[in-house]
């Protein structure tokens, strides 16, 4: 089993027809695949793009017992913000997990105390206010313009910016992955491009030097921009992820093929 987070503004939907077609890749080589739809998200009920990061954790970490429950094989694919739920769905409980795989994953740093105070404030007041960050333009998330156009017309997609919640929910959660991660014990595979304007680059390779899960790799993307399962490096990327996923769910030749 896959256990698919999609990112921020997105639905877990796109990984069917964009994303490499990656849900149909997985499912014709006999993986199931379980994904929710964060809150204010897709199909899910909520302020489109509000959602608070340290209720999405509680709520992946919920998905996977009820997949456990199964008694499969399981591995944790996120992307963006949802590779952050995943990394923080693993620190808390890893229980059950055979490998995880993050996506450009969104992992902020550190907030001075006095700043963090007084974000968490303005956040209390208006929690679906926009954080004081800058916004990176829709055209950056790919390289490819024939999806950058269809996101811009899809309707399922959250047309808006980062919400304050996000953005300080997303610190909390992040600040539980720096002190936890190097206790993870499956394997992680972390890919990010380095032109990546939506999420820091920089922060993936810093993360990876944390884990000590024999089979960890990091693998930098050169030129490579934030949704890298349809930017142009697209199949070197699921090559990666194709040979990662078969390796810690043990898939034999005939269904790597498939994949």
């Amino acid at each position: 089993m896959v256990q698919l987070q999609h990112g921020f503004a997105e639905y877990s939907e796109r990984f069917v027809d964009q994303y490499s077609r990656l849900v149909p890749r997985l499912l014709e080589s006999g993986i199931e695949v379980w994904a929710m739809d964060l809150l204010g998200h897709g199909r899910s009920p909520g302020r489109r793009g509000v959602v608070d990061v340290r209720r999405a954790v509680e709520d992946h970490v919920t998905v996977r017992r009820d997949m456990l429950a199964r008694s499969l094989p399981l591995l944790a694919i996120g992307h963006s913000l949802g590779g952050l739920v995943t990394a923080g769905s693993i620190t808390a409980d890893e229980t059950g997990v055979s490998g995880t795989v993050l996506l450009a994953p969104a992992l902020p740093p550190h907030l001075p105390t006095p700043a963090r105070a007084l974000l968490g404030l303005a956040t209390r007041l208006l929690p679906a206010a926009p954080a004081p960050l800058p916004a990176a333009p829709s055209a950056e998330l790919t390289r490819r313009p024939d999806v950058v156009r269809q996101a811009q017309q899809d309707a399922l997609m959250a047309h808006v910016r980062l919400p304050l919640l996000v953005a300080t929910s997303s610190l909390d959660v992040a600040a539980a992955v720096w002190s936890g991660a190097s206790r993870w014990q499956a394997p992680c595979l972390i890919a990010h491009g380095t032109a990546d304007t939506s999420t820091d680059p920089r922060a993936s390779p810093r993360l990876a030097g944390l884990l000590t899960a024999p089979g960890s790799s990091y693998l930098p993307v050169q030129g490579g921009r934030h949704e890298l399962l349809h930017d142009d490096d697209a199949e070197m990327v699921f090559g990666h992820v194709r040979a990662f996923v078969g390796r810690h769910l043990g898939l034999g030749p005939s269904r790597m093929r498939r994949l």
